[in-house]
């Protein structure tokens, strides 16, 4: 299933990132990511299970892939309850998370709108039109929409390389857009302690101000986050 060769190695990197498993501080895995799914089941694990969460890896695609296929040796507990590999814990997770999750199909605006008063918000519009308590709404349904058009990674921070490739789907990848991409996305993420609401609304403020089309860009990869 997972062969030792290079492009399993990155696949195994690519993946550990993605579910947010990888500690970005220490590079090693994040034990608490691992541990959290076992709180709740009535299960002991070793101490050296925990052990193999403690090392500072090399940040290499390898380094990666031969803790992975450690801890698949050693310690499958980790391996597989983390990524819900039981089929019982899929169906719980699914049943708990019903109002929380994006339907195939659905466009991650039609998703962060439901429920919510500000339907201006839904195109884009400009914040001047709403009052503070409307603009509050505005911001975090902002950041739910750019979670799910992949503008945010699974560590709350602004991923700039998304952001780049829905520039490229838009036809809009130009010297001038990279460079202020690049700008606007380093001003969010430097809101970081401030919450998603706010790093959302900065991304946005910035994008509508320097990009001309950026209603263009964003609606195209509006589109095709139906098959996210």
């Amino acid at each position: 299933m997972f062969p030792d060769n290079h492009e399993t190695h990155c696949y195994v990197k690519c993946l550990l990132n993605k579910l947010g498993l990888i500690n970005l501080k220490y590079r090693g895995l994040d034990g608490n990511k691992f541990i959290q799914p076992l709180e709740s089941q009535d299960m002991e694990i070793s101490e050296e299970c925990f052990s193999h969460l403690e090392d500072i890896l090399s940040g290499t695609c390898e380094s990666y892939y031969r803790k992975w296929m450690n801890l698949r040796t050693s310690c499958k507990e980790f391996f597989y309850i983390s990524l819900f590999e039981d089929p019982r814990e899929v169906e719980k997770f699914n049943s708990e998370n019903i109002t929380q999750s994006k339907k195939l199909g659905e466009t991650a605006t039609e998703f962060c709108s439901k429920g919510l008063a500000c339907s201006e918000s839904r195109e884009l519009t400009s914040e001047q039109t709403l009052g503070d308590d409307m603009l509050s709404v505005f911001k975090c349904e902002l950041a739910c929409i750019f979670r799910h058009i992949r503008y945010f990674d699974v560590y709350g921070r602004v991923d700039k390389n998304e952001i780049f490739r829905s520039f490229e789907e838009a036809s809009s990848n130009s010297k001038s857009n990279i460079q202020i991409v690049s700008k606007c996305v380093h001003r969010a993420n430097s809101l970081y302690p401030f919450g998603p609401c706010q790093m959302a609304y900065e991304l946005y403020q910035c994008f509508m101000k320097k990009v001309k089309n950026f209603k263009e860009i964003y609606a195209q990869r509006d589109k095709i986050s139906r098959y996210f």
